[in-house]
């Protein structure tokens, strides 16, 4: 049966056990663009991971049934890259261990200051954390920080070098000294996210052109590249069809009903996992950009 989300200007077909055919977009009101977008990458399996952000173990919960590549923790009314609280990120461990989900958690730690407070908190089930780079104006001001946050994190988890696109915003280091700070250190993980959270989009600041030249510098470096910071499924789709092949897409606002301080959205999340990767949902798409841990 066919029904509209909120939000979108579409229609999405939901039943027992949907074929590849039936998982389609009203082609009539959506057109051919983000299907044909991204044809090409679902044949050859090259699909890039969903990272979705999460603020509770209600909503990991959710993520986890829709099928998402990598979980991650934030609190979205305190900042890009707010932290949840110790006591959440406990609660989602248990949850997954719980639920026996083996997907990769991810926990956002703040800005500099409250990253090196509060990382020695973190759970050892965490695959990965991140520390927003704000303040942080010169590679040795970053390099320092990481290092001290290295050192505060479980032992298994690998921290994320992130990069705001608006870093003027921020008063920090542009995205390509973040990636080339990060290569030299021994950060395998990049993540270009923004700063400003207002509701616009990545592009704005990083149009396609200067997109695909930061991914393609990352990726010569040997990073992982996730790329996120307001993102819509259209334009996920757009990145796409200009050639630009990210890991992982990160998202949180295009997945909750209202904006990305409201409750995330299961139908809106699966509406994501769907076109990033309809086989996924039986079990025959293997992307090929599998996140290192």
């Amino acid at each position: 049966m066919a029904r509209p989300i909120d939000g979108y200007d579409c229609n999405v077909v939901f039943v027992d056990r949907p074929s590849l055919e039936e998982r389609q977009f009203d082609r009539e009101r959506c057109g051919d663009h983000l299907a044909s977008s991204l044809r090409p990458l679902q044949r050859s399996g090259r699909s890039p991971q969903l990272l979705v952000s999460v603020r509770d173990a209600a909503e990991a919960t959710i993520a986890l049934a829709a099928g998402v590549d990598i979980v991650d923790l934030k609190e979205p009314t305190a900042g890009p890259l707010a932290p949840a609280s110790p006591a959440v990120w406990r609660d989602v461990a248990e949850r997954c261990q719980e639920m026996g989900s083996n997907v990769p958690l991810s926990a956002a730690l703040g800005e500099p200051a409250e990253a090196v407070r509060i990382a020695i908190e973190l759970p050892p089930a965490f695959a990965f954390a991140k520390m927003g780079p704000s303040g942080c104006r010169t590679p040795d001001q970053l390099g320092k920080r990481w290092e001290t946050v290295r050192q505060r994190l479980p032992a298994a988890t690998t921290l994320v070098a992130v990069a705001y696109a608006d870093h003027e915003a921020a008063r920090c280091l542009d995205p390509g000294q973040v990636i080339r700070l990060a290569a030299s250190l021994g950060l395998r993980h990049f993540l270009v996210d923004t700063f400003t959270k207002d509701g616009r989009s990545i592009l704005l600041t990083l149009p396609p052109p200067s997109l695909r030249e930061l991914v393609g510098a990352a990726q010569s470096e040997g990073l992982w590249v996730a790329v996120a910071g307001s993102l819509t499924l259209a334009e996920a789709a757009r990145i796409l069809a200009e050639g630009i092949y990210p890991a992982c897409f990160g998202v949180r606002g295009d997945v909750c009903r209202t904006g990305r301080e409201s409750e995330i959205c299961a139908e809106k999340l699966g509406l994501w996992r769907q076109q990033l990767c309809p086989a996924s949902l039986t079990g025959t798409c293997l992307p090929d950009w599998k996140a290192p841990l």
